[in-house]
Parts: C-alpha cells; sequence; structure tokens
C-alpha cells in the first residue's frame, strides 16, 4: 500500500472540474468543491485544484509514478498547440475561451473499453450508479481506502451475465460478458495493443461483441489516448447540427470520419470541446 501527495502542474490553465465532469470518465465522486476521488484500476487519487495550473494529488493503493500521474490527468501531450489549433477554427473559435481549461485523461484500457460498454443507451449519472455498483458489490478492496477497483475480465466471466443484469447493466450485461470472455479466452492483453495502429486499433476494438464505432473511438481516445479519434454521439451530433446545418445528413460513422480529417490530431479534444458546449448550452439553435 502507498499513500503519498504531489503537485502536477500545467504550461497552460487546466481545470479539473470541467474535465472530470466532461462525460469522459465515470469512476469518480466529487467530495468536495474542486476535489475529486478517481479511482484508476487498484488506486484511488484525490484530486484538488490548487490554482490555474497546478493540481495537488493524494494517492492511495498502488503506487503509481509521476508520469504515470500526468497521463491520467492529461498533461503529458502538448495541450497548448492543440489549443492554438482549435482557435484558429472558425467552427470552435467562440467555444476556446470557456473551454481552454479541458484535457483528455488518459485512463487504463480495459477499464475504459467495459465502462463505455456500460454506457450505450444511458445518462452519465446512471453509468456512474451501475459502475459503482458493479465495483463495489463485486470487486476487491483496494489497500488504504473504501473504495473498490473495478472487477477484471476473469472476475466478470465468473459471476456471469445474469448477476450483471442484477446490478443494473441490462442488454449491456450480454455484451460485456462476452468481451470478457473472448478477453479471457484468446488471452487478450488490452495494453498491449498500444503498438497498433489507428486503423488496426479501430478493427480489433469493433471485434468486440456489442462494441461499435462511438465505442470504439471513446475507447481509443481516453484508454490509448489517439488524439485523433472522434466519437460521435448525441451530444457531438446535435452540436455540429447546430455549427454546421449540412452535417445533418452526414451518418456517426461519416461525422466520425469528418472529424477526424478536419482536426487530424486535435480530433479528440474538439470532440470534448463540441460535447461539453452542446450539453452546456453555449451552441445556440
Amino acid at each position: 500500500m502507498f499513500i503519498y501527495n504531489l503537485n502536477l502542474i500545467s504550461d497552460i490553465p487546466i481545470n479539473l472540474g470541467l474535465t472530470v465532469r466532461s462525460g469522459q470518465l465515470f469512476h469518480w465522486i466529487e467530495t468536495a468543491e474542486d476535489t475529486f476521488r478517481i479511482i484508476i484500476r487498484r488506486t484511488v487519487i484525490k484530486a484538488y485544484q490548487i490554482n490555474d495550473n497546478t493540481i495537488d494529488v493524494e494517492v492511495m493503493g498502488e503506487a503509481l509514478d509521476k508520469e504515470q500521474l500526468k497521463a491520467i490527468f492529461g498533461l503529458s501531450f502538448d495541450r497548448k498547440q492543440l489549443m492554438i489549433m482549435l482557435k484558429k477554427d472558425n467552427l470552435l473559435h467562440n467555444l476556446i475561451p470557456a473551454y481552454r481549461g479541458l484535457t483528455i485523461m488518459k485512463q487504463d484500457p480495459y477499464e475504459c473499453l467495459i465502462s463505455f460498454m456500460a454506457s450505450a443507451v444511458s445518462n452519465i449519472p446512471r453509468i456512474m450508479q451501475n459502475l459503482h455498483n458493479l465495483r463495489w458489490e463485486t470487486g476487491s478492496p483496494i489497500a488504504g481506502s473504501n473504495e473498490k477497483a473495478l472487477p477484471n475480465s476473469e472476475d466478470i466471466v465468473r459471476i456471469g451475465e445474469t448477476r450483471l443484469r442484477q446490478i443494473g447493466l441490462g442488454y449491456r450485461s450480454r455484451f460485456i460478458y462476452l468481451t470478457c470472455k473472448k478477453l479471457v479466452e484468446e488471452h487478450i492483453a488490452l495494453p498491449l495493443w498500444t503498438k497498433k495502429s489507428d486503423d488496426e486499433l479501430l478493427a480489433s476494438l469493433t471485434h468486440f461483441p456489442g462494441v461499435g464505432r462511438k465505442i470504439a473511438e471513446c475507447a481509443m481516445l481516453f484508454g490509448y489516448s489517439r488524439l485523433s479519434a472522434f466519437p460521435v454521439d448525441v451530444w457531438v451530433r446535435r452540436a455540429l447540427a447546430r455549427l454546421r446545418p449540412p452535417l445533418t445528413k452526414m451518418s456517426p460513422v461519416d461525422l466520425c470520419e469528418w472529424g477526424r480529417n478536419r482536426w487530424g490530431e486535435a480530433a479528440g479534444l474538439a470532440q470534448q470541446i463540441l460535447f461539453c458546449a452542446a450539453r452546456d448550452g453555449k451552441i445556440p439553435d
């Protein structure tokens, strides 16, 4: 068990609350103003915004080094340069001031995949509650904390689809169970998929039961830090339709490609800005 504190410093302003609440992460609790308890595998991180550029973290459970923590909090890529690129874009220019502190957090690939599979046709509070129940009822304790880890693929195969349904995961239970079964039977180590190209990674992810383009793009962006990924959900589609009405004629898959082509390595950050702006009512009809 490890418990330690350190400060993470960003070269441009970062907004911890905006980022954590932006729909990219589901395993967290807001314990006080600007203070969050985040669960990543077998580690609990208490994160607090000290000032515009600094986050204080307290780590409990399995140790994470400073570079791992910087990646988790979206401080390992050149966000400054990506924001400069997006500020020049005529669709996003007016949105940047409100969301300049937004970043892309780095999650464990397995946890990210299972979490977004659980998110299908649901809302954030319900997703978080279902995943909390899954951790609390079937996960193992995290040393030094009152939290439990998300069950691994072997654990999910053992508890079975029926138990997943009892927890509240509904029709998604079958897909989560079958995906975990595939991981176990084929001895798939998702962290090793970092070696795959974007096209290879997308193809591999969409081979899992119940994983379509949107979930795969989410896993690529938030689990593998593929910053050119561009997940399209109802909020992003709504944002694009308001900003550029002709895009309403395009399918979600075509919009994924459109976003990737328009913004390149900044596409993932653009997606998060569009998602938050649409959800927050910042894009007029």
